[in-house]
């Protein structure tokens, strides 16, 4: 079964209940958030559930705490949909994911230099 997947920031595609949200961004070529390891372990491609039922593998307990999990908190890339999703884009902290719009690295704000 298919399940739509929406970002507040509009990207949307669509995910299996076998496949990690990531995985299906990055197949259907939405750059929604960032992808890093693929793994659970370096924590860009965090992320907020606003809506919707899911299941996570494990994760660094460095990125998202118990109490952030229990609060809506995963990694995409151990982020399992059990039906459709409204998802945030969540950086840890006050850090923003490389690459995302308006973080240090985004191509689009060329007037910003990192320090």
């Amino acid at each position: 079964m298919q399940y739509n997947i929406r970002f507040d920031n509009g990207a949307q595609f669509t995910c299996s209940a076998e496949t990690a949200v990531a995985q299906a961004m990055k197949q259907a070529g939405v750059r929604a958030t960032v992808i890093g390891c693929r793994g659970g372990g370096c924590g860009v491609c965090r992320v907020r559930v606003v809506e919707g039922d899911y299941h996570t593998s494990p994760m660094s307990r460095e990125h998202v705490s118990e109490a952030e999990q229990e609060a809506g908190y995963a990694l995409g890339c151990c982020l399992f949909p059990r039906s459709d999703l409204v998802l945030s884009v969540s950086p840890k902290g006050n850090q923003q994911a490389i690459g995302a719009p308006g973080s240090r690295a985004d191509k689009s704000r060329p007037h910003l230099r990192l320090v």
